[in-house]
């Protein structure tokens, strides 16, 4: 812009009202680059009086460093031939408060030439809330095609899992009915206790899904209570009718736990041990600071490292030789109920084989002093 003449007091007034009363950061300097106009937004924004930076370099000011060297290059090439790739348009850059963080602004720089005499003047919007909320929509949708994709992969898992028993039932019962007259007790026997086996795994099934339902849905009920540790593991042992395993646990060692929860965990670590690992198999546990600490270890080929990462996750099984069926939701489930109940679970690698399959609980002791 050229020079014209210069304004009435009363339009010189009603600028600087403006420029005062601006919800933007108004910010001026001269062809040296020194700040001659803060506004009180300037002052809001970038934490800085207007007393305390008339006159200084706007560079030092509000640039993070890796700029700066930019700026004086930009406003000397300006200075010598009158364009400027970052003028008279609105762009996002980071600025600099004063307390040394960064953030993201949108500004627009203009320049205005009066008496043959240069200034430039920005009007600056701290757009934090903006980026944030778009980073928000950006997450939302990451969110909405992972849903998506585990929509997906859920209706596979269910449509095959499913499947499988109830083919097994209903072919055995078919069976049953057309050749009844024909089969030997041991074989009608033999029908009914596969058709049964098949009956428990639907129901196995259909249950893990109810409790992933409610863990995700934040609808699980936990009831915390002191639970003694080595009387949990020794009657799901029991309820397993399953006493191959060595138990190391120090007598009295208590933490606050839902004990039905503590059990489904108990037993779908032994299982893992059990279709996976290899004998023996040992729960040994400790009191780690304020934690107490259960896993369950087995000596087998244990977990490949690059499947560790993402044991936990639904549908997520270990890559074996063998043909060992599930859902793929047990240690998501059980990594939903440890978590339930203030406690963590996670997967090591044991020495010197092996898998240790590990959940942390709060110390009853901690709890209740």
């Amino acid at each position: 812009m050229t020079g014209k003449p210069a304004e009435s007091p009363h339009k010189s007034a009603l600028t600087q009202l403006i420029i005062e009363r601006a919800h933007s950061a108004f910010v001026s300097m001269d062809v040296a680059g020194l700040i001659t106009e803060w506004n009180p937004s300037a002052e809001r924004i970038f934490g800085w009086t207007k007393s305390e930076v008339l006159g200084r370099s706007v560079a030092d000011v509000v640039m993070p460093e890796r700029y700066r060297l930019a700026h004086s290059h930009g406003l000397a090439h300006f200075l010598a031939t009158g364009t400027g790739s970052m003028l008279d348009k609105t762009i996002e850059i980071s600025g600099l408060h004063r307390d040394g963080r960064e953030f993201p602004v949108a500004l627009t720089i203009s320049p205005i030439e009066i008496d043959g005499e240069y200034s430039f003047h920005a009007f600056i919007q701290d757009i934090s809330e903006r980026r944030r909320a778009a980073e928000l929509m950006e997450q939302a949708n990451r969110d909405l095609i992972r849903a998506d994709q585990i929509k997906s992969e859920f209706l596979a898992m269910a449509s095959h899992e499913l499947r499988t028993p109830l083919a097994a039932i209903s072919g055995f019962a078919t069976t049953l009915l057309k050749l009844d007259g024909q089969l030997s007790a041991e074989q009608r026997l033999e029908f009914l206790q596969i058709i049964d086996r098949q009956a428990a795994r639907l129901s196995r099934l259909v249950e893990d899904l109810l409790t992933l339902s409610k863990i995700e849905g934040g609808h699980l009920r936990t009831e915390p209570q002191q639970v003694d540790i080595s009387a949990a593991i020794a009657q799901t042992l029991e309820d397993l009718n399953f006493q191959d395993v060595e138990v190391d646990c120090p007598a009295q060692l208590s933490a606050l736990a839902d004990p039905d929860h503590l059990q489904h965990i108990i037993t779908n670590y032994i299982a893992n041990a059990v279709k996976y690992g290899e004998p023996p198999i040992e729960i040994v546990v400790r009191l780690v600071k304020n934690a107490v600490v259960i896993a369950v270890c087995d000596h087998g080929d244990g977990v490949p490292a690059a499947f560790a990462a993402k044991l936990f996750e639904r549908f997520e099984r270990a890559t074996t030789t063998r043909d060992i069926e599930g859902s793929g939701l047990g240690l998501s489930i059980v990594l939903g109920l440890a978590r339930a109940q203030g406690g963590d679970a996670w997967h090591e690698a044991n020495q010197p084989t092996g898998s240790r399959f590990c959940l942390s609980l709060p110390a009853e002791a901690v709890i209740t002093r």
